[in-house]
């Protein structure tokens, strides 16, 4: 759901809670006589008549954008193509892993994030997030990802990339495994 819908289901869910607690008094038949005294202040009053209006206006329209709200598409679970023998499915997710293998391969990255997206007008994408150790040029070590992975893909997959975007988050070593020692007796 869009942001913008978000929020307004929050004031919707909101503006319906502020009006049915009200109408929850005179339902259980608590404070009658205090109930009937402030509706009738409500219905004498043109100031309270006219938010009471505007109230539900907004719930009403609210409450038809919701109905007829649709769900968004989920984005494409896998590419599918055909051969001489049928029809052939790669999920996007083998795409993402393959990618973040061949990028772990290389000295010098980890932390390896990997976002791939296909679209008809601008390709084959893949986005990715990548720690670096600073032990090497990082433009040329992304430069290395960027080619090893369109590579890596296009031959595994037979699918051609357009682009392959890296952003370095961190300049940080690799991180060691502890040492395991043991103890003397």
């Amino acid at each position: 759901m869009p942001g913008v819908d978000h929020w307004l289901l929050k004031l919707y869910a909101l503006l319906v809670l502020l009006l049915a607690l009200p109408l929850l008094v005179p339902a259980l038949g608590l404070f009658e006589t205090q109930v009937y005294d402030a509706l009738g202040f409500l219905y004498q009053s043109l100031t309270m008549k006219l938010i009471l209006l505007g109230a539900l206006i907004i719930l009403i329209v609210l409450g038809f954008r919701f109905l007829f709200l649709r769900r968004e598409r989920r984005r494409e679970s896998a590419l599918a193509g055909r051969n001489e023998y049928g029809e052939t499915r790669i999920a996007l997710s083998t795409f993402e892993h393959l990618a973040q293998k061949t990028t772990q391969k290389i000295p010098g990255a980890h932390d390896v994030a990997v976002r791939f997206e296909p679209s008809e007008v601008d390709g084959y994408q893949f986005f990715i997030k990548v720690g670096v150790d600073g032990e090497q040029s990082i433009p040329e070590l992304i430069e290395r990802i960027q080619a090893e992975v369109k590579s890596k893909v296009e031959a595994v997959t037979g699918v051609e990339i357009a682009k392959v975007s890296v952003l370095v988050h961190e300049v940080a070593p690799k991180e060691a495994p502890p040492a395991h020692s043991r103890r003397v007796r």
